[in-house]
């Protein structure tokens, strides 16, 4: 439906990188990084992975940033 789609609601600048987002309880959510996008090597970040969604407001954290700037990528996936 047309007010259904992904966006962040909110991003949190180091020590631990964060971003939040509404989730959906029927989706899974991971947290990937990249220091340089023209290699395209995307990497898990230092958190948890394949996070069930609440429906609700989802926070994923990347605890130990490889870099003090780096690109963040969410996956979603079906559980």
């Amino acid at each position: 439906n047309a007010p259904s789609y992904f966006h962040l609601q909110s991003i949190t600048p180091l020590p631990s990188m964060a971003v939040s987002f509404q989730s959906s309880s029927n989706r899974s959510y991971s947290l990937y990084s990249d220091v340089d996008l023209s290699t395209g090597t995307w990497s898990s970040a230092s958190g948890p992975a394949n996070v069930s969604g609440t429906g609700g407001i989802l926070t994923l954290t990347n605890q130990s940033p490889a870099a003090l700037q780096m690109f963040l990528r969410v996956g979603v996936q079906l559980p």
